[in-house]
């Protein structure tokens, strides 16, 4: 804080200047600048939630979806644009009252309108300024309904260029469908293929099931001609024989009943491949067979009884008419097995019909494939323009929306910039100003930091804090009286002391007369010499006026010799340098009987005369003064007596302490009792 203080005290005159102009810029604004008005409306694009599908077939999927969000695509920032171009503000600015007056272009008119728009909303928010609170809410009026006008004739363009580009497409896609569609209508109905793997499957299932009922059909067969095998056994002789035996014959009835048998019983083995036996079909046809053989045992009867006669020793009736049952069963199992075979023939054929007709299938299928295959594309393709083309109108209105009023234009009551605004714009101008300007000083002429002294490796004697009591009382600091115990102590060439700083006001003639009167009271004699020659503002200080060749009493063992120029014809460096200086002051010594001389000086960086005393005079006490002492000030001057071959010693004057310094009065009646 201190140190913000001293670059505020170093450079006052032009930080004065700089707050001065400031604070009168921000007046004048204040009182000349003119107000204006601002009209608000809020906007809202409504997000089309509803989405185009359409199936392209293998070309796939074409969606379209509402409103989305990217760091690339913002819908709000495009409909921004669109709002303040120079299409919507045209017809405004031509109309406006104050274009002549005002606004010759339409560049600078624009500056008037301001529009927002969210990252992740679908709100705009426009601004517009006017010289009056009604000019600004016609304008904002003006700007919405142009802005209208302009989305309207962008998504009719935009239908317009999109349906031009896509109608020739759209034929030309459509023609290209009809061929393939036609080619492959053709194609089946020469053919007879409609679905060529669902006909091969079908055909493999019908094939198998044709083999399976092969099977069967054979296997029923065998089995009826094994029976009938049984049967012409247990008779005794085959069917021709017992026919004979029996003069059936020659019987015509006897023969068309076994036929019709022979044909019920084939039509009987188709119906059980197709059907189950509780089918209709089937049991009317088990009806029949029932009915012709009950009508063969019939015929059979009314003829056996004459061969009967011829075979009396067989037995009687139960023998004809056991007889007569086994020829019954014979008859019936060789129909039977005799229209297994021809059923197991015509299913062969079947087999073989449709073995024939899979071979030839897959080059068929093949071609079948390959004409499907375009023809789905041929649909993909139109159905894409198709779509397309819807889409584009959907477009139209995606791109370029309904965009709806949420909040109609309104006018804030208070113009801008106000009053407030401008006392607290003001404020931070001088206030950063000010700090501008103060570094940039500083810069220039930078202050010493303390903690840089420590790079130097010169020894700090003492460091005297910001006095605040009147110089007569400067002496009784402890801090000087700290000091001349740390000077006593030193070992000084012919016990002078040279004091100086590098520059004006770092409290080097303080430090002198503190000096000085912190060793009298350690009981030495002292003689203070101002060797500021040109200033003598240590006599000043003391209030000793005249230039005087001899020392005058300050107090007892106090002397003080005043600055007095050389005889004339000699300058004051031809004085220091011819060593009449340094003889002067060895001869007062030498009648004074001093103990330590101390000569303050001018400072260091502003006079060649303090370089001459310091090649005369080895022991300085370097003065430096936080807040006020200047970097390259000190830092050269320390370089130049170091040149010299100079004992430096540093004190820090006006250094801030954590503690207050601690003081206190010698006790006088407590010390006179001690010594009594």
């Amino acid at each position: 804080m201190s140190s913000v203080v001293a670059i505020g005290r170093r450079h006052w005159r032009p930080l004065l200047a700089l707050n001065s102009v400031l604070l009168a810029a921000t007046v004048g604004i204040a009182l000349f600048y003119p107000r204006t008005w601002t009209s608000t409306a809020q906007l809202i694009i409504p997000n089309n939630s509803s989405s185009l599908s359409a199936n392209l077939g293998p070309l796939g999927n074409l969606q379209q979806q509402g409103l989305t969000y990217s760091n690339q695509l913002n819908p709000t920032g495009i409909q921004s644009d669109i709002l303040l171009s120079s299409n919507v503000l045209r017809p405004i600015w031509e109309k406006d009252p104050e274009r002549a007056e005002k606004f010759s272009r339409l560049e600078q008119y624009a500056k008037l309108f301001k529009s927002k728009a969210g990252d992740q909303s679908t709100i705009l928010v426009l601004e517009a300024k006017g010289s009056s609170s009604e000019l600004a809410k016609q304008r904002s009026e003006a700007v919405l309904q142009s802005y209208q006008q302009r989305l309207n004739e962008l998504r009719i363009d935009d239908s317009k260029r999109r349906d031009q580009f896509s109608k020739e497409e759209l034929q030309r896609a459509q023609k290209e469908l009809q061929r393939a569609q036609l080619a492959l209508s053709n194609y089946k109905q020469s053919t007879g293929l409609l679905d060529a793997d669902e006909q091969t499957r079908g055909l493999v299932a019908t094939l198998n099931t044709l083999r399976s009922s092969q099977a069967l059909t054979q296997a029923q067969s065998e089995a009826a001609a094994q029976r009938a095998d049984s049967l012409e056994q247990a008779v005794g002789m085959d069917m021709g024989r017992a026919t004979a035996a029996l003069n059936l014959g020659e019987d015509k009835a006897y023969q068309a009943l076994r036929a019709k048998l022979a044909d019920v019983e084939s039509q009987l083995v188709q119906a059980r491949g197709l059907y189950t036996d509780k089918n209709l079909r089937v049991k009317s046809l088990e009806l029949q067979r029932e009915e012709l053989l009950a009508k063969i045992k019939q015929q059979v009867g009314s003829i056996v009884p004459d061969a009967a006669k011829v075979n009396t020793s067989l037995g009687g009736n139960n023998y004809r008419d056991s007889r007569i049952d086994l020829i019954l069963q014979l008859i019936q199992a060789q129909a039977e097995s005799a229209a297994l075979g021809r059923q197991s023939e015509r299913i062969q054929n079947r087999i073989d019909s449709i073995d024939s007709q899979l071979k030839t299938l897959a080059p068929r299928q093949s071609r079948l494939r390959e004409l499907t295959r375009r023809y789905e594309i041929a649909e993909g393709v139109y159905k894409g323009m198709v779509a397309q083309m819807q889409q584009a109108k959907v477009n139209a209105f995606d791109a370029y929306p309904n965009v709806q009023i949420l909040d109609a234009p309104s006018v804030n009551s208070r113009p801008s910039p106000s009053g407030l605004l401008i006392a607290v714009g003001g404020l931070v101008a001088m206030l950063s100003g000010s700090i501008a300007l103060a570094l940039w000083l500083e810069r220039r002429n930078p202050l010493l930091a303390l903690r840089e002294l420590e790079g130097t490796g010169l020894p700090v004697l003492a460091r005297i804090p910001r006095l605040k009591e009147s110089a007569a009382k400067v002496a009784e600091a402890e801090e000087f009286r700290q000091l001349a115990s740390v000077v006593s102590l030193l070992p000084l060439e012919s016990r002078r002391l040279m004091i100086t700083s590098s520059g004006v006001g770092e409290g080097k003639t303080t430090v002198t007369l503190g000096l000085a009167k912190a060793l009298r009271e350690l009981g030495f004699r002292v003689l203070v010499v101002d060797a500021d020659f040109r200033q003598a503002g240590l006599g000043r200080r003391l209030q000793i006026e005249g230039q005087s060749s001899e020392p005058v009493a300050l107090a007892p063992s106090l002397n003080f010799l005043p600055a007095c120029l050389p005889e004339a014809g000699l300058s004051v460096g031809e004085y220091i340098a011819k060593g009449q200086f340094t003889r002067y002051l060895a001869e007062l010594e030498r009648t004074g009987n001093y103990d330590y001389v101390l000569i303050d000086t001018a400072p260091e960086d502003l006079v060649a005369e303090t370089k001459l005393i310091a090649a005369a005079i080895r022991n300085v006490l370097f003065v430096v003064r936080s807040g006020v002492s200047n970097r390259d000030s000190v830092n050269s001057s320390l370089y130049t007596l170091q040149r010299f071959g100079s004992s430096i010693s540093l004190v820090i004057n006006g250094s801030e302490s954590a503690k207050d310094a601690y003081r206190y009065r010698y006790e006088r009646p407590a010390l006179q009792a001690a010594d009594s």
